[in-house]
């Protein structure tokens, strides 16, 4: 019997082609449905000033030695606190995450309250600066704490946030998010804990350690995203693109020390430029807002030669009206440039030199990794399956 190898050859590089086709698609699909999985939680539906109690076993509760009295936050923890807090908010991938920094001011008032040993939400005036202020607690039982585990109890409750539905997850189990929210919300700027030793802890009945943070402005607003995905600072609320670390430098007005144009991660689009000192876009004729793709036009309420105007040009400056004014008549304010003619993606979007442009979530995840490495081993041995051909 006479074997024809060109044939039996052919019959096996169909079977190995068609092999790697289906290992293939298996790890395109692991790679989807494993982004689909990642789940989160949702903010809290209450104001951050109402005193809701909190039940422990949503947090952590570990049980240590009993022992020493209260004392006040080490300057080392109080940094772990603020670059922890940093680091979790630049994992997101958003586009708006701001910089935190401590505030003395947050502190006392958190010091205050975890003074009174009574486990839930509580003592969170409002100052000038902030409308309201957010707050999370833990505690531990013993005479013993380690402040960054309260702040990772707050994180981990992301696995029963969803992103986009909004809806915290572990509800239907008696989980929390808005811890992890307000951790991640995009918008707080400043953060201040107090650690007090309670003896005991009111409603729960045993001595321990009680972790108090607090946030300014406060997040966990009832319908609203805890930020906005996408590149990093590339959405600042500032309208600036300061960027340190993957987050909105706030810190930040011009260019100077700390502020340096390679930190600069402004997008700007239809023809407008990056200001170096401001970091901000300078738009073009036609346009305005913070990436220069709003029309710049005024509204019917205008100052117009045809009729008795509701909004007249005296009113742009107007201590009540005047930022409405302006954003509804921009030409007539003199906000910007007006342009009828101006064409939409006229020219190529312009960058400053810090900016990200790949994709929000720029660390590659642990399962992604995993499915290189299979892909590798595939190919390898596919190569040396026709080498042995």
């Amino acid at each position: 019997m006479v074997i024809n190898n060109y044939s039996l050859h052919r019959q096996m590089d169909w079977t190995v082609m068609m092999s790697t086709y289906i290992l293939l698609i298996v790890v395109i699909t692991l790679l989807i449905v494993g982004d689909s999985a990642v789940t989160q939680n949702v903010p809290r539906n209450f104001n951050s000033h109402d005193v809701t109690p909190v039940n422990l076993s949503d947090v952590v509760h570990v049980r240590l030695r009993r022992g020493s009295q209260a004392r006040p936050l080490t300057g080392k923890e109080i940094q772990e606190l603020v670059d922890l807090h940093n680091d979790m908010r630049a994992r997101e991938g958003a586009a708006n995450m701001e910089l935190v920094t401590w505030s003395n001011l947050l502190a006392s008032q958190a010091a205050k309250w975890a003074a009174k040993c009574q486990f839930g939400h509580g003592i969170m005036t409002a100052e000038p600066e902030y409308h309201e202020i957010g707050q999370n607690v833990w505690a531990v039982e013993g005479n013993t704490i380690n402040v960054t585990d309260g702040i990772h109890a707050f994180y981990n409750e992301k696995c029963y946030y969803n992103y986009n539905n909004l809806d915290c997850l572990g509800k239907r189990f008696g989980k929390m998010c808005g811890h992890y929210t307000q951790v991640v919300w995009a918008t707080t700027r400043q953060i201040g804990c107090a650690v007090h030793r309670c003896e005991p802890l009111v409603s729960q009945g045993w001595n321990g350690m009680y972790l108090v943070c607090n946030y300014g402005p406060a997040g966990n607003a009832v319908g609203r995203k805890p930020f906005i995905k996408g590149p990093p600072c590339s959405n600042c609320s500032s309208g600036a693109g300061w960027c340190k670390n993957r987050l909105c430098d706030n810190t930040c007005s011009t260019r100077g020390d700390n502020c340096t144009w390679k930190s600069c991660a402004a997008h700007c689009y239809d023809c407008a430029k990056v200001n170096k000192d401001t970091c901000r876009c300078d738009c073009a004729a036609g346009w305005r807002g913070i990436h220069c793709t709003e029309r710049c036009e005024d509204g019917e309420k205008c100052n117009k030669e045809d009729g008795w105007p509701e909004w007249p040009l005296s009113w742009c400056n107007h201590e009540k009206h005047g930022a409405h004014v302006q954003s509804v008549c921009p030409v007539m304010c003199k906000v910007c440039i007006g342009d009828p003619n101006a064409m939409e993606r006229n020219c190529p979007p312009v960058y400053g030199p810090g900016a990200y442009l790949s994709a929000p979530t720029m660390l590659m995840k642990s399962h992604h990794v995993m499915m290189m490495f299979v892909m590798i081993i595939i190919t390898v041995n596919i190569s040396n399956l026709d080498d042995a051909l």
